[in-house]
């Protein structure tokens, strides 16, 4: 063999040495990736709401608020749920409540409870109830954008929302000067888990849905209340603030099967220095979700927790 015919086939076995050199590039890097490393971990997952669903019942409320307030009183009546009545009650226990006047609050939730449990009776009364939360509810959130724009809350808020400013000054919600953290959907939410709290309808139909529990839950994970049971300042606050995130994926545990309820109990337990709990948690994860979306960093963060337990 010539020494040009050598040159020529030690050259063809160099033929797409680039492309070779690339794919063993990314499949390296994949491997790194791939690999379990010690990550403490910082932040819960939030639970992820369908905005279309949201966008779907905020007009479902809306329609039902628009029938209601263009139904003649005679046909509602004629109906047989006529929810006058039920709106009085509601608004002066609402008034009440922010007065801090305990038995007047008292007085007028036996009352509205009393005439929804007669409307229940009726074969339109879910349905005319449902329409009388949406017609409060479109008159909270207009209220609450009243608010927010000029900085003068009336006393119509305060009677659909009761003590709802209060609530967002203790937690700590409020950007200066008036505007709200909480964008309009936890806004709603927030109202319809205090009607059903009031009215003691936490059932389907009034029960809230599976997307408005992860909106809520969202924003409560994502936004802590400043003052928390327990907080004395210094670190207890920081403890206090994971206690109180554990105890809230332990609730949204029940209502949304499908948050990974276990991996955040392990990052939550990891800051509260419960490193065994932590460990177990992460497992638990892993057992159950061997190819999810969080495998990896379950991986990393049980590390780290097995770290933090030597």
């Amino acid at each position: 063999m010539t020494m040009a015919n050598a040159e020529s086939a030690w050259k063809k076995h160099l033929v797409g040495w680039q492309t070779g050199l690339v794919v063993l590039a990314f499949a390296g890097a994949g491997l790194l990736l791939g690999t379990p490393r010690t990550v403490a971990p910082l932040e819960l997952p939030l639970p992820v709401a369908n905005t279309r669903v949201l966008a779907q019942l905020a007009e479902r409320d809306q329609q039902r608020a628009r029938e209601l307030t263009q139904t003649d009183d005679v046909v509602r009546a004629g109906k047989g749920y006529d929810v006058r009545q039920a709106g009085e009650s509601f608004r002066r226990f609402g008034e009440a409540d922010v007065r801090r006047d305990y038995n007047a609050a008292a007085t007028h939730r036996q009352a509205l409870l009393v005439t929804l449990q007669n409307l229940l009776q009726q074969p339109a009364g879910p349905d005319a109830i449902l329409a009388f939360r949406a017609y409060e509810l479109s008159v909270f959130l207009r209220e609450i954008a009243h608010w927010e724009a000029t900085g003068e809350p009336t006393p119509e808020l305060a009677e659909v929302g009761g003590d709802f400013l209060a609530l967002i000054e203790r937690s700590d919600w409020r950007q200066a000067p008036h505007r709200l953290l909480l964008p309009p959907v936890v806004q709603a939410v927030l109202f319809k888990k205090r009607f059903g709290e009031i009215t003691s309808l936490k059932l389907p139909p009034f029960a809230l849905e599976p997307d408005e529990i992860r909106v809520l839950y969202a924003f409560l994970l994502a936004h802590p209340p400043r003052v928390l049971p327990g907080s004395v300042g210094g670190a207890e606050d920081a403890r206090a603030l994971w206690e109180w995130r554990l105890h809230k994926v332990d609730e949204l545990q029940t209502l949304d099967p499908t948050y990974p309820a276990e991996f955040a109990r392990g990052i939550a337990c990891y800051h509260l220095g419960d490193a065994r709990r932590a460990v177990v948690s992460f497992r638990e994860h892993l057992a159950r979700y061997p190819d999810g979306p969080y495998t990896l960093r379950a991986r990393n963060h049980l590390l780290a927790a097995l770290t933090l337990e030597l």
